[in-house]
């Protein structure tokens, strides 16, 4: 494998990236055994496959499967993944791998990616242990009023409006459609031949359910004033014109199905768990019984004024 100088690659790492690699080859140096299979070999070490598979055990096992299914991407991180430990190699050789600084730095990355292993597996634990589905289809029995749908109505409508005449000459129109229809005339081939609204081509003047607030007042009331499938409106006035409305359903209020809500009940569920096993997490390992803070000495590290 042809592998492209140390710098080149590092200038797209960042600090924190870097750091990852460094805890990623610490964790896994053990990995392989002598007769495992290696992925890169250079004069100072090399990079076994279960060493580098190791690293990727953090991930998920979908987005493991995602990100080994790219060629260039694995290529890419074996590269890294190789160069971090020529890196450690020539940084124990000199000495750099022992200061106080590179210790911290490393015990840091380290303890970061042991910590985060650590409470993806207790989250996973914790979160076994909860009866989502059930806990979500309790919330909606007690909070069932949350899901009630309001009352719709099904209409389709003529529109006159006042682009191309007089108020007037619309208001004569419209009553004359009105009559024709009340006198039994086909509404799609009134609509298609009267109607100024745009969208009657498509949809021949049916508007479909909506709800009493979808609409401008004086439409809605005319239209939930409707009883019968097929009663047709008064001529109704809005800031679009004069509209003659026909009944075509009516759907009274109901509840929203638990199917229809249980994904995204379940996921609110799961979220507010989330954070209270993050808090049970962090408070077991803090273990206020027996740890013992120096406040001084944490005041000390405090320099005011100087992060404004």
């Amino acid at each position: 494998m042809e592998l492209a100088p140390p710098f080149f690659l590092f200038r797209r790492l960042s600090v924190k990236k870097v750091l990852f690699l460094v805890a990623a080859v610490c964790l896994s140096v053990n990995a392989a055994s002598a007769t495992e299979e290696v992925l890169v070999k250079g004069e100072q070490t090399q990079v076994f496959k279960a060493q580098f598979l190791g690293a990727l055990e953090r991930m998920d096992e979908k987005k493991r499967k995602q990100f080994l299914s790219k060629e260039n991407r694995v290529f890419k991180a074996v590269k890294n993944y190789y160069i971090t430990k020529v890196a450690l190699a020539k940084a124990k050789q000199s000495g750099l791998y022992e200061t106080p600084k590179m210790q911290a730095l490393i015990e840091k990355a380290v303890g970061d990616v042991v910590l985060q292993d650590m409470y993806q597996t207790y989250l996973e634990k914790e979160l076994a242990k909860k009866k989502f589905i059930g806990l979500a289809e309790d919330y909606y029995k007690g909070n069932k009023e949350q899901y009630k749908t309001a009352p719709e109505v099904d209409a389709s409508h003529i529109l006159i409006d006042y682009k191309t005449r007089s108020k007037e000459e619309a208001q004569a129109l419209a009553e004359k459609v009105r009559q024709q229809l009340v006198d039994g005339e086909d509404f799609v081939t009134l609509a298609k031949q009267y109607s100024n609204d745009p969208s009657v081509v498509n949809n021949q003047g049916r508007l479909g359910f909506f709800s009493k607030e979808k609409m401008v007042k004086s439409f809605s009331e005319a239209a939930f004033a409707l009883k019968e499938t097929g009663d047709i409106s008064p001529v109704v006035e809005t800031d679009f014109g004069l509209h003659i409305i026909r009944l075509e359903a009516i759907k009274d209020s109901g509840f929203i199905p638990f199917e229809q809500v249980q994904k995204k009940l379940v996921a609110d569920l799961k979220k507010k768990e989330v954070v209270k096993i993050n808090e049970r997490f962090k408070a077991e390992l803090l273990d206020s019984k027996n740890i013992e803070i120096n406040r001084e000495a944490i005041q000390s590290l405090v320099t005011p004024g100087r992060g404004d």
